[in-house]
């Protein structure tokens, strides 16, 4: 009675007659490779502002990914954005050096009408009015950021270049565990009241 012969998968095969060394060394180029691409292709921005609250806090943390066309961009995703540089001593469409996480809400060929932020409450007093809202036309290759609160957004600065564009975020990370001293007592602050109008 003869045995047939066991096959065997052309992968399993090659894992077998590979050399051990050779094989320690091919799965260390591979981890290496994948390290560089991870760090060419995602970056991690630490959330510093409330302008995205309640969606991010201030500390979180969220994963970004590099190089997103613009005509990938979708109403709704939240991306890391630089704004255009006011300062007169920059040229007039110079980028910003600080990162804004905002939502898109415009994209190339939509008319934006937005709400303006309220007045604080000394210039209330002497506008006695509330701002009136702003209507703004997305041009091609631009689009329009807003924050889920109140921030510097397009609906101050305008719609932004597709070149602005920083990373598109794709996940929300853990947040640091922040090292506090045990004998502190925790202070817990008290929510704020409305204003009333």
């Amino acid at each position: 009675m003869s045995v047939g012969r066991i096959r065997t998968a052309p992968c399993l095969a090659l894992l077998v007659t590979m050399n051990p060394l050779y094989f320690l060394l091919s799965c260390l180029f591979g981890v290496g490779l994948l390290v560089v691409l991870a760090r060419l292709l995602l970056f991690i921005v630490e959330v510093q502002g409330q302008s995205m609250m309640p969606t991010l806090l201030p500390g979180d943390r969220v994963l970004a990914l590099r190089f997103w066309p613009g005509r990938w961009l979708r109403r709704g995703q939240i991306v890391v954005t630089h704004y255009l540089d006011t300062r007169q001593t920059r040229q007039p469409d110079a980028l910003s050096e600080q990162k804004y996480i905002k939502r898109i809400t415009g994209l190339p060929g939509d008319t934006m009408t937005v709400e303006m932020p309220p007045l604080p409450p000394s210039q209330k007093a002497a506008a006695n009015e509330r701002p009136q809202p702003r209507t703004w036309r997305v041009p091609p290759g631009h689009y329009f950021v807003q924050g889920d609160s109140w921030g510097l957004d397009s609906r101050i600065v305008g719609p932004l270049p597709f070149r602005a564009l920083r990373g598109v975020v794709i996940m929300k990370l853990k947040r640091r565990v922040e090292h506090t001293n045990q004998s502190a007592p925790l202070e817990i602050p008290k929510p704020t009241e409305p204003e009333q109008s």
